[in-house]
Order: structure tokens, then sequence, then C-alpha cells
């Protein structure tokens, strides 16, 4: 890397590392072209899903769902330990080194497609022209055209600033040596749900203050078995609540709370962690150096192909349009790619999956019940239990059901949601159908093999056909 006024020049530079950035990258160096990737923070690459987010949560998710298995589980297989203990030093440290395997695939990856990573901050001095300052010093880099991949940060919460101390963010919360006695946390998305109930099973008295409902987006009765589990694990839940104010000492935090049923009161808690949602970077970037144009939630504006308004530079992830989720920034950094290389690749999706890690986990994929009916959408729905599934059953994990939507006339399923055993990894088949135009009958004439988790897919489908085998419907 040359440092001062002479400029790095290249085909492609990609601002920002992250899922959608690192893959653009490698798919543009894929088809020929010389890139340069920048990325902001040292030994970066993979960006906050595999440094702070979606892959150290499920590292600790697991191990801590292993745990509580032992515990409460075996015994009724009839596997008994004599003491059974929980390390979190240990098990910080094999979340460690899980990161720094997949970090160091990443770079690998980076030098073997000969793409020039260089550390540093960027900033636009035109729509050809990228100012990076490093550690080195400034340096800068010319284009032929740029894809914005700067992501999101943590949504901050006024009156509740982040010390990361006694008022965290997940970041921190994943980093924990030791089990929290108590923590409030305020929001109720997935992030919320997924370290709260991680730390509630640990023995953390978990509160949750939510300005609605946990999980708003979903339909109430996918989220019931997720209100009975923290019931079981003693966590509160404040819905319709405000968080006013914080009042720290050295020993604890006192949150202040208006509540629409419980009015006025407080709660004491060893730390705060604010996890109300994510906010895209798109500041402080030189953006009104370029013809970038932001929506009124300071999104960049695209097209399909990626493009935003300046003809040089295309965006992808979290500071476009949809879900900030790290399986939507993949497709759009291969589709940035490819159209930069003349293909006439488009981001089209019928649908984007997504799950929450909650126990019990929860996968949706398509249009809901709820914005179904908003809609005016004649539809009809089936479930079908976990209960009488017999691989759920054989193997203690009955709770739960696949709920699917379709329309009433041409049966085709609009979606499905899954809240139960292995949801995060049966959503991807429900994708691939929806994807594919896919009907009730579509789905409850393919065979699932016996005995298995999918399986309730094909019986919700015939389910919502008024034909289930498996559980009583009315005869026809």
């Amino acid at each position: 890397m040359v440092v001062g006024e002479i400029a790095n020049g290249c085909q492609v530079a990609i601002i920002g590392g992250g899922p959608g950035g690192y893959v653009a990258a490698i798919r543009a160096a894929q088809l020929g072209k010389d890139v340069i990737l920048i990325e902001k923070e040292p030994n970066g690459l993979g960006g906050i899903c595999l440094h702070h987010g979606c892959i150290p949560s499920k590292a600790l998710i697991y191990a801590v769902d292993q745990y509580e298995s032992a515990l409460n589980d075996f015994p009724k297989f009839g596997l008994t330990c004599d003491k059974i203990n929980f390390d979190i030093k240990k098990l910080q440290a094999w979340k460690e080194e899980s990161i720094n395997k997949l970090t160091s695939g990443i770079a690998m990856l980076m030098k073997k497609y000969e793409i020039n990573v260089i550390q540093g901050e960027a900033f636009f001095e035109n729509s050809k022209r990228l100012h990076v300052n490093t550690i080195h010093g400034p340096t800068y880099v010319e284009f032929e055209k740029a894809i914005l991949a700067t992501g999101s940060s943590t949504q901050m919460l006024e009156g509740f600033e982040v010390d990361g101390k006694q008022i965290i963010t997940s970041t921190e919360a994943l980093k924990f040596d030791y089990i929290p006695k108590s923590m409030v946390v305020i929001g109720a998305g997935y992030i919320a749900l997924e370290l709260g109930m991680m730390y509630a099973k640990l023995g953390t008295k978990v509160t949750f203050i939510a300005r609605s409902v946990l999980a708003s987006q979903l339909d109430r009765d996918i989220v019931k078995p997720l209100y009975d589990r923290c019931k079981q694990l003693g966590v509160d839940i404040y819905e319709y609540s405000t968080p006013d104010r914080v009042v720290k000492d050295a020993t604890k935090v006192t949150v202040f709370i208006t509540s629409k049923e419980k009015g006025q009161f407080a709660i004491e808690s060893e730390f705060v962690m604010v996890a109300i949602g994510r906010k895209p970077n798109t500041q402080n970037l030189g953006l009104e150096k370029t013809k970038i144009q932001l929506d009124e939630k300071g999104l960049v504006k695209v097209d399909e192909k990626r493009r935003t308004t300046d003809p040089f530079i295309y965006a992808i992830g979290d500071i476009t349009p949809g879900p900030m989720l790290a399986h939507k920034a993949f497709l759009e950094g291969k589709i940035a790619a490819e159209a930069i290389a003349g293909l006439s690749s488009a981001y089209e999706p019928n649908c984007v999956p997504a799950v929450i890690f909650s126990d019990p986990e929860i996968a949706e994929v398509g249009i809901s019940e709820k914005d179904a009916l908003q809609k005016g959408l004649k539809i009809k729905v089936g479930r079908f239990p976990f209960s009488a599934l017999g691989r759920a059953v054989s193997v203690g994990q009955s709770e739960g059901f696949v709920k699917i939507i379709a329309d009433d006339q041409s049966n085709l399923i609009l979606g499905i949601h899954i809240i139960g055993p292995h949801a995060g990894d049966m959503i991807s088949s429900a994708a691939l159908g929806i994807e594919m135009g896919f009907t009730l009958e579509d789905l409850a004439l393919t065979i699932h093999p016996h005995p298995t988790f999918p399986e309730a897919l094909a019986e919700a489908a015939e389910a919502t056909l008024g034909r289930a085998i498996h559980i009583f419907q009315n005869k026809v």
C-alpha cells in the first residue's frame, strides 16, 4: 500500500468488510476485477456479524442450551451426571477461537483472490475517489466503481448512554466472563430475546422492558410459547412500557419506568442492556460529495442491481432498504459485483427468511397472518404441532408448531412460520418453496423422510388443506 498523495487505483473499491462487503469483494475478484477492500476495524473482516453478533451469540447460545439440557433433559433419558460445571471463561475462549478461525478463513480468501485489503476509515472525496485514514497516515483510492457496505450500529437511547460497564449493548453482553446476577433488557427484538433468554438460563434475573410487545412483527400465536418459556425461566416482562431514566451507583443501576398497566415503578439491576434496534451507518462518509441519495430512514436508495443514484457507486446490506440480516447482505454483495461485471443479475427475492435463536427457536419466511388480513387477502391457515410429530416426541422436544398461510383459492403458499426445535434449519426449504411458487399440494405430496423434524412442514400443509393425518380435524 502506498501512503500519501499517490492514489491506489482499482476497478472496484469496497467500503466495509462485513458479510456484504467481503462477499462482494470475492465475487468481483472471481469475475476478474481488480479489487480493493477497505475495512475500518483491525482484524475486522467479517464485520459485526462475525465479531460481535451472529457468530459469537449463536456460539454462546448453543453452549448454554447444551448445559441446560444436561441439567434438565438428560435425566429423562436415563442419563445422569454426578456434577455438571459451567466454566464461562473457557466458553468465552472457545467462542473467540471460533471467531478467529472464521476471520482467518476470510483473510486467506482475500490473499488467494489477490484482493488488496486496506485497514482504515474511508471517506468520499468525490464519486471516483476515496480518502482513507490508516494507522500509517492518509492514503487515497481511485476507482471505476465502488460498493458501499458500511453496515449498521446499535441504536442509542437518550438518557441511557452506553458506558460499557453498567449500561451496555449486546457487544459487551457477549463478553462477560462471569454470570451476572441481574439484567434489565430494554428492547424486545431478536437481539434482546436471544441474549436475555440465554442469561436467564444461566440464572441471571432478567427483565424485559418493551415499548410494545415481544417480537411485535410476529403473529401472537407464534410468540405464545415464548411467553410460556420466559415464565418458566423467571423472566419478568413489562410491555407497553417506557424506560424514563436511570440512576447509577457503585453496585447497581435503578431504572425508572412508566408502564401502561403498572404505572410508574423502578427496578434495580446489575446491568442495563440497550437493544432497541440498529441504525444504518451512512453518516460521516462524505456522501454529500457524491450523488447518493438517502430515504427518510437514512437508508441509501438503490435499484434492483444495488446501484445508487450515483452511477459510479453501489450500496448493499444494512444501509439499504429491507431487513438488516447478514444473509440479505450476502446476496446483495454478489448481485452488486455481478452487475458491475456486466451480468444481468438483479436483487428480486420473493422472500427473506429470518430466525430468532430464542427458546423456543422461531423462524419465519413470507407473509404473516396478521399482515395478510391487514392487506385484505383471502387466506387459509393451518398448523401442525410438534407434540404430534414422532421425531419431536422421541427426543423430548415437542414444544411449538408449524404454521402455514396460503391463498384461499390457488393454495399458493404465502408464508411459513415455525416456533420450536430446529426452526432455523427448517426454514430454508420453506424459503426455497416460496421462491419457486409452491402450493399446499406441492408441499404435502413431497415425501419427507421419517422420522425427522421437517416432516412437520408437510403435515402442516396437509392440515391447511383440511386432511391432516396425525391430528384430528373435522370430516369434510
